[in-house]
């Protein structure tokens, strides 16, 4: 019997070590099974918030785009609304000088003193709008003060063929 007892006994242990060894193959498999879960979960999460960031970034992009074009075409609407009051205010100031002068004054003398009045002061740095006129009829050119010198010649010798066309 005492043969009989340690055979049930070993019986038992090796039983209780096989329950063990279920056991914790069983919770081996769990672990790997939820540690490829979370990583494809991780994964997935990641690719999620970087499509949602990509997202986010398109609609940043498209709204400076449109806040651009915007202040854009404002700066546009300004400057020519700006030009064309510059332009008007150097007719009507040219306007003036030939009512006044067209009795008692030459046309190259009359031509001198608009040029003369529309003339800058002092040299800026940004360009200057030069006109000429006669019969009230106004020809524009943009030049720059520094290139007076040289570009300056050219545009005077277009303003008077332009206006001697027109007598």
């Amino acid at each position: 019997m005492a043969r009989q007892t340690s055979l049930s006994k070993t019986i038992q242990w090796w039983g209780i070590a096989f329950l063990f060894a279920v056991g914790g193959s069983i919770i081996i498999l769990d672990i790997i099974v939820s540690l490829r879960d979370f990583h494809s979960r991780a994964e997935q999460l990641r690719s999620e918030y970087i499509d949602q960031q990509k997202q986010i970034v398109k609609r940043e992009v498209t709204r400076v785009v449109f806040t651009i074009n915007h202040e854009k075409s404002k700066i546009e609407k300004a400057t020519k609304d700006k030009i064309r009051s510059r332009v008007n205010r150097a007719y009507s100031i040219a306007e003036n000088i030939y009512q006044q002068n067209k009795v008692n004054k030459n046309k190259v003398e009359i031509q001198q003193m608009i040029i003369d009045a529309l003339r800058p002061k002092k040299p800026r740095s940004r360009p200057v709008l030069l006109l000429s006129c006669q019969s009230v009829t106004p020809v524009a050119a943009w030049i720059k003060p520094y290139l007076n010198a040289s570009l300056g010649r050219n545009v005077k010798m277009f303003l008077w063929s332009k206006i001697n066309q027109k007598s």
